[in-house]
Order: structure tokens, then C-alpha cells, then sequence
């Protein structure tokens, strides 16, 4: 054989290889790869093979490619990801040979590699005596006219070859496919070694858990993929899953428990997909389960899993002042977090390719002017919140609308709910009327109406006629009186909404098959929002469906379950709907259809929101709007959210690479090791030295009366539940649905109705049943009490702080065979 080209050494990497070939295969400039190599007498083997070959031109490069790489020594694993490659030129003949022959061919002129020695051997023994590792297709299957991209070959490289890193591309751009062509070929270097591999795809939401699922099944149909939530608490553990399945797609807080719990060790997986990675931060179930991690690799005990992180834009971190040293440093941190010693990985060489598929749609800031503050009804709420406001003593600078004025009620409330006396309760009373009318007021002034009185209406958080005080009496009739003043008065159109109407209107008009999502800041926003839009379609004749898409929580106002949700993204799939009407749970991960028209609503987060916000108008053509009142902070946030994510790119393109960043790493997780060890310890030691259950009591936030002890809650599948009969029987009142509701699609459980306080009144969470087995058993939310160990009051924001450790159901003697 002729010598190959210089630009090769003897023995190439992969990315040497891809670096000089891919370019040729692409183009179809084959003959300047050199390779016109001598056969014999008769013509080159170029002549031999397209003789043999019957003039198919595609195919002969191929083999001419194939023969030229063996000679130059190519290792057989690099074949794998070069097939994927040379798909490119409609090849699929002679792909699929050079896959069945990738592992028994070399150059005479080449010893066998290990590799190949190994395959020669017997295969080890493994636990899966139904299918042989060897017979295992683990390869990646795309849906007919796809292709993995150039640049997506670019992103999974450094995976494929086995580094820790972080994966940044844009929204829409196919990250997920990346991560599945890593996991694809991570599984097949099965074959080479049998050596067992176990990956786990840790996602930060339960429905993104499920969605990922159902993906990586379709593209690796060879491999057994399985979701595991803390729905699935009772059901399925990540410990008994990882020794049957291939991929377990879980949600953070999950795994960290298996691992906390040490039911699962970090050696026991190969490799670790961590989705939405810039999650990764503070004090976070992404850094908590990377924390263990960071404590394995310092320890050295045990060998450790590859780590992959995917990411639309890690975020310029805590940088007020677009300080590029502070964004570098925060990128620094998230590099240590995820121990990726490999950095960030951004397109460089496929970037034309990157842009072609990215939509780039201008979002225009429209800042409008707020309804007039003269308006009747803004006076009349201010003035009764006035009133209010002098009674408990609340001053505060901001507009009594905006958020910032309903956090100086919480903080002025909280402290009060700590302290039981008569006095204390008339003044949370008082307060919680206070945010009420907070909430209506920043409703009207962003919405309708009709919107503004329905918070009214729907407020419940006052006591009874005949369970009230003197004072909260008076709270309920100045609140009745208030209501009936605000119905006599004129409706004043909202100039926001009007500017709404001329986009929406404008644009259905002219494409009425299009796709829209209008991001909105709550739930109550959301509904509101989407019952103005129906109206709004019904009365102008332009043909838009719109539907509301909000989180699961019932805490801020009706939540959706996740068969709710995935029947609105399927009814928006197929066209039943228009539009989405949604909160921020949809800005990230879900795959929401490609949309040409984003509307973001009074809703301003931060630079990684708006990134991800913006990726969703990835159709053609498609037109993106900022619409904020004039009268807020939200505009100004806006404009340094767009100079935050030019800093970011920025800082990506200085972010350094090879030695000098892993040695900014190791400084940095010494620093995160420490702290991180520290926080864990602390947790682990209130565990341990916790009171014991029976001397915990929980007590009503309102009223103080006495709920339950300590020793009779327990956990089931992610509620919080109440095993005592007295409970049920004596301290609540529950509102019985019209038909229960499953809390997910895999829970055994569902939601039968609501519970408050049998006293005061107050909502303390609700009634579950188990409908197979006939149990009903209530729930509570921790927020709603006052946890007392030994009378010194606690507050405890969630059950993971609970000052106790919380035993399941199944250990109670009358539910043990619930979940068998």
C-alpha cells in the first residue's frame, strides 16, 4: 500500500480521524483524501473496487475509505462512530457491512489490539442468562429521514471517548439525540470488554423524567430503559432497577435519597446524564447528588462514573455588575460541581451547520403604560389595605401590587405564627386579607375585571362566621362590603391586554395554522389569561384555541397532574389547541411543539429563562414579544437578562481548556468538597440526633390546636400521610371531590378530596385513597403547622427538614401488604 497522507500519525484518534476525513466524506471530494492506493498489474483499488462494486461510486469510496484506515491502524472502536458519519453519502449497503465486519477486520500489517483479543476469548459470565451481551444491539435508531448533524457528532465526541463534561447548545437543537448517541455507544463497549454498564439520566422534573423515557426508548430500542420518580416510591427503587435495566431515567431528589439512604452506590453506574445541568447550584438535588460524588473521588475508594451534562446556557451565575471574571468564575464552579475536567463543550467546527438549524427569532420589548393608579377601583383596595396596614403595623416602600409588598406581608406574618396568642391570630388574620388584596390588585392591574373580583371570591382563608373572633368578624364583613362596592363600578379596558389582542389578532389572521405559548408569571395569571383569550376568539372571529398549561402544586391555585399535562401537550401536538397559555414549567425541557409565535407576558426571570424562552419559537418564520408595564423593575431586568447571555457566550469562548482548567477545577472542588461535606454531615446529624416522633407534636399555624404527634405520620409515594383514626375523626373537615384524582399515571394513590382545620378552618391538605385496596387516609402539608419538640416551637418548610425521621407506610403493621 502507498503511504496515507502526513497529516495523520501511525496510530490516529478518533478525532484526528474526523477532523481530516468527515470534511472529504461531506463534500464528496474522495480523491483528495490520496488514497488512490496500488492493487496489482490490473488498475489501483480504486478501478478493482468500483468493478466490484458495479459502479456504484458511494459505495466503492466507502471500501476505498475502510481499507485506507485499517492500513493506517484506525482502533476498531472508532469505527462505530465514522459509520455514523458516512451515512451522509446514502451509503446504507455498505454502512451496514462495514458494521458486521468492523471487529474482524485489520491490517496484516497490525497486531490485534486488546480489544479484538478479548472478543476472540470467552465472554465473562453475567447476571442476564435471557440474552448473551455480545447479541445485544445497542445501537441507535433514528426516525426515517433523519440524520444525526455534523455539529451534533461535534457535542458527543468527547462523551463518546469517555471525559466528564458539559454539553451547551441551544434550545431545539437536539441535545437529547447527543445524549443518546453517547449512551448508545457508551452501552456498546459492552461487547468489547462485557463489562456491565448501567447509566442513569438524572432529570429535575417528574413529567421530564417520563418524556426522556419514552425518547431514549424510541432511539435505543436494543436497550431497557425504565423511569423511576418519587411517585414510584413504594413501587420501584433505583436499586432493584439497576439490576435489570440498562438505562434508569430518574429525577434528582430520587436518586439522591438511594443514595443517602445508601441503597445505591454511585460504583454500582457507568455513566450519569445530568439534564438541565445549570440546576446544578447551592444547595440543589443536582449538587447534593454531585456533592456525593465529589466526597467518592476525594475518598478514592471506588471507581467512578463518567459524567455528561446538558444545558442551553449555564447561566452567568450572581453577577450584578456583568463582571466577565465573575461569569468565568461561576463557570469555573458549575465545571467543579459536575467535575467536568473536560469544560464546556460549544460547536467550533460545525458552526454554519449549528446556525442553519437554530431559529433566531427577535423578541421586541413592547414597555407599555399601567392602568391609571386614579382608576375607582385601585382607590377603594388602597384604601381598605390602608386601613389594615395601620392596624398591624406594616410599612413598606413598594407598590402594594407588586411582589415585593406581598413578601413583606409573609415576613411579617411568619414570626406572629410562631407564637400562639389571641392577639397574634387576629393579626395573621388581618395580614393574610392583606396579601389577598395584594394579589387582587396585581391582578387587575395586569389583567381584567373580572379577574381581580375572582380572587376575591375565591379567598377562603378567613375562618367561619361561627369560628371567627370579634376581629376577623370585622375583617368579613369589611371584606363582603368591599366586594359589593367593586361590582357597581365601570369596566376600564387594560391597555397590556390590548396590546395582546393586536398580536394575537395580527398574527392568526395572517397564519392561522400557527402555533403560540404566552408565558405568564402564576397560575392565577395563567387561567385568567386563557378564559380572556377564548372570549377574545369567539367575539373577533380569529380561529385561536387557546389552553392553560400550569405545575402540578395546588399551593398558588389549581395544579395539573401529569396525565393532565401530557394530554394538553398531546392535544397541542395534533392541533386541538393553538396556544399555550403557560407558567415557567414550561420554559425548560419539555418537548413543547415548535412554536412561530412567544408571547412573555409581565414575565421576566433570568438570563437562562430567557434563552430557553426564546428557543421555543423555533419554527419558521416566527416572531417573538416582551410585553411589561412601565411602572416595574421588569423592563430594566430585561435588557441586563440580554447582556447576561451575550456575557455568558462570551465568557464560553475565553472558558479554558486541558491543564489550566483542571487545575481551576481541583482549586474549586477542594473548596465545594469542603463545604459540601460539611452541609451533609449537619444534615445527617439533625437526622440522627433528632427528637424522637412521639415528642414532636404539630400544631394548626392559625389556631394552635393540636393535630397530631410526630410518631403518626409516615410517607406514601410522595404525600405525607396521617395513620390515626382520631385524626380523621375528630380534627378535620374534608371536602370530598367529585371524582378522585390520580396524583400521577404510575401512582397507586389518588387525591379524593380537601381537609381543614376542624377549628379555625384553615387548609391543612387533603384526603387520598388507595382505590384497589379501599384505604382513605389524610394528608398533610408541613407548611400549615407549627412542628413543638418538647414545647419550643419549629418551622419546618418542607417534609425533608422535618426535625424526625418519617418511616413508609408499608412499615405501619395494617398497610404492609399495600404496595405488595
Amino acid at each position: 500500500m502507498a503511504e496515507a497522507p502526513d497529516c495523520l500519525g501511525q496510530k490516529p484518534t478518533l478525532k484526528e480521524v474526523r477532523k481530516y476525513v468527515v470534511p472529504h466524506v461531506s463534500s464528496g471530494k474522495w480523491e483528495d483524501l490520496g488514497i488512490e492506493l496500488d492493487f496489482d498489474d490490473d488498475g489501483t483499488l480504486v478501478d478493482h473496487i468500483r468493478k466490484e462494486r458495479g459502479g456504484d461510486e458511494a459505495k466503492c469510496c466507502l471500501d476505498v475509505l475502510k481499507a485506507w484506515l485499517q492500513g493506517k491502524g484506525v482502533e476498531p472502536k472508532t469505527w462505530r462512530t465514522l459509520v455514523g458519519c458516512l451515512r451522509e453519502i446514502e451509503a446504507e449497503e455498505a454502512v451496514r457491512s462495514i458494521e458486521e465486519n468492523i471487529l474482524q477486520t485489520t491490517s496484516s500489517a497490525t497486531q490485534p489490539s486488546q480489544d479484538e483479543q478479548l472478543l476472540e476469548s470467552e465472554p465473562p459470565s453475567q447476571p442476564t442468562p435471557d440474552v448473551e451481551p455480545a447479541t445485544i444491539d445497542y445501537s441507535l435508531k433514528l426516525e426515517p429521514g433523519k440524520e444525526i448533524r455534523g455539529y451534533q457528532w461535534e457535542l458527543a465526541e468527547p462523551g463518546i471517548e469517555g471525559e466528564n463534561y458539559i454539553i451547551c447548545a441551544p434550545t431545539g437543537t437536539g441535545k437529547t439525540l447527543v445524549a443518546g448517541l453517547i449512551i448508545s455507544e457508551h452501552l456498546q463497549k459492552r461487547k468489547l470488554d462485557g463489562k456491565t454498564r448501567k447509566v442513569i439520566f438524572m432529570v429535575n422534573t417528574r413529567p421530564l423524567a417520563q418524556q426522556q423515557m419514552g425518547e431514549l426508548q424510541k432511539m435505543i430500542p436494543g436497550a431497557s430503559v425504565k423511569c423511576c420518580t418519587g411517585d414510584d416510591a413504594v413501587l420501584s427503587t433505583i436499586q432493584l432497577l439497576l439490576k435489570e435495566e440498562d438505562v434508569i431515567v430518574c429525577t434528582a431528589g430520587k436518586f439522591l435519597n438511594e443514595l443517602d439512604d445508601s441503597k445505591v452506590r454511585l460504583n454500582e453506574v457507568s455513566l450519569i446524564v445530568v439534564d438541565e445541568c445549570h440546576h446544578t447550584r447551592k444547595n440543589s438535588p443536582y449538587a447534593r447528588v454531585m456533592g456525593c460524588y465529589l466526597e467518592e473521588k476525594q475518598s478514592g475508594e471506588s471507581e467512578l462514573p463518567q459524567v455528561v451534562g446538558l444545558t442551553a446556557s449555564p447561566g452567568a451565575g450572581d453577577n450584578p455588575r456583568l463582571d466577565l471574571d465573575k461569569t468565568l468564575d461561576h463557570l469555573h464552579y458549575l465545571c467543579a460541581l459536575m467535575d467536568a475536567t473536560s469544560g464546556i463543550k460549544i460547536v467550533t467546527e460545525n458552526v454554519e451547520e449549528l446556525e442553519k438549524h437554530t431559529n433566531k427569532p427577535t423578541f421586541r420589548l413592547h414597555v407599555l403604560p399601567r392602568r391609571d393608579c386614579s382608576e375607582a377601583f385601585i382607590t377603594k383596595v388602597t384604601v381598605e389595605m390602608k386601613s389594615l396596614e395601620a392596624k398591624v403595623d406594616l410599612r413598606c416602600p413598594f407598590h402594594r401590587w407588586s411582589q415585593q409588598y406581598e413578601t413583606a406581608v409573609q415576613q411579617k406574618k411568619q414570626p406572629l405564627e410562631m407564637e400562639p396568642s389571641p392577639e397574634h391570630r387576629d393579626a395573621i388574620s388581618t395580614l393574610k386579607l392583606l396579601r389577598c388584596y395584594s394579589q387582587t390588585l396585581n391582578i387587575y392591574m395586569d389583567l381584567r375585571y373580572e379577574d381581580a373580583i375572582a380572587v376575591l371570591d375565591q379567598f377562603s382563608d378567613l375562618p367561619t362566621e361561627e369560628q371567627a373572633t370579634f376581629d376577623e368578624k370585622k375583617l368579613i364583613q369589611s371584606l363582603e362590603c368591599l366586594k359589593s362596592e367593586l361590582v357597581k363600578l365601570p369596566r376600564v379596558r387594560n391597555p397590556l391586554l390590548v396590546q395582546v389582542e393586536k398580536k394575537l389578532n395580527s398574527h392568526f389572521s395572517k397564519k392561522p395554522e400557527s402555533k403560540g405559548i404566552c408565558f405568564v408569571r402564576t397560575k392565577k395569571h395563567a387561567h385568567a389569561m386563557c378564559d380572556w383569550i377564548s372570549k377574545l376568539s369567539s367575539e373577533s372571529g380569529v380561529k385561536v384555541r387557546p389552553k392553560e398549561f400550569v405545575g402540578h402544586t395546588r399551593d398558588t391555585g389549581p395544579g395539573m397532574t401529569q396525565v393532565d399535562q401530557e394530554d394538553v401537550m398531546k392535544g397541542f401536538q395534533e392541533g386541538k389547541y393553538n396556544v399555550l397559555v403557560a407558567t415557567s414549567v414550561a420554559e425548560e425541557g419539555l418537548d413543547v411543539p415548535a412554536c412561530n409565535l412567544v408571547i412573555r407576558f409581565q414575565h421576566v426571570s433570568n438570563e437562562i429563562a430567557r434563552k430557553q424562552t426564546q428557543g421555543r419559537a423555533r419554527a419558521s418564520e416566527s416572531e417573538g414579544y416582551t410585553i411589561l408595564a412601565n411602572d416595574s423593575a421588569k423592563p430594566e431586568q430585561e435588557m441586563k437578562n440580554k447582556d447576561l447571555d451575550a456575557l455568558v457566550t462570551e465568557a464560553l469562548q475565553y472558558l479554558p481548556t486541558g491543564e489550566p482548567l483542571r487545575e481551576e477545577i481541583m482549586i474549586k472542588q477542594k473548596e465545594t468538597i469542603r463545604n459540601l461535606i460539611l452541609k451533609r454531615q449537619l444534615s445527617k446529624r439533625r437526622i440522627s440526633e433528632g427528637a424522637n416522633r412521639d415528642s414532636i407534636t404539630l400544631k394548626c399555624k392559625r389556631c394552635k390546636t393540636l393535630a397530631c404527634k410526630g410518631s403518626d405520620i409516615y410517607k406514601a409515594e410522595s404525600n405525607y400521610v396521617v395513620s390515626n383514626e382520631d385524626f380523621k375523626a375528630n380534627k378535620i373537615i374534608t371536602a370530598t371531590y367529585p371524582s378522585p384524582e390520580k396524583f400521577t399515571a404510575n401512582s397507586r394513590m389518588a387525591r379524593s378530596g380537601d381537609i381543614v382545620c376542624k377549628n379555625c378552618g384553615t387548609k391543612w391538605g387533603g384526603m387520598c385513597i388507595w382505590p384497589s385496596a379501599g384505604y382513605e387516609l389524610p394528608f398533610l402539608k408541613c407548611k400549615y403547622f407549627i412542628f413543638e419538640i418538647d414545647d419550643f416551637p419549629r418551622p419546618v418548610r418542607k417534609w425533608s427538614e422535618a426535625p424526625f425521621e418519617i418511616p413508609p407506610l408499608s412499615s405501619h403493621p395494617k398497610y404492609q401488604g399495600l404496595y405488595d
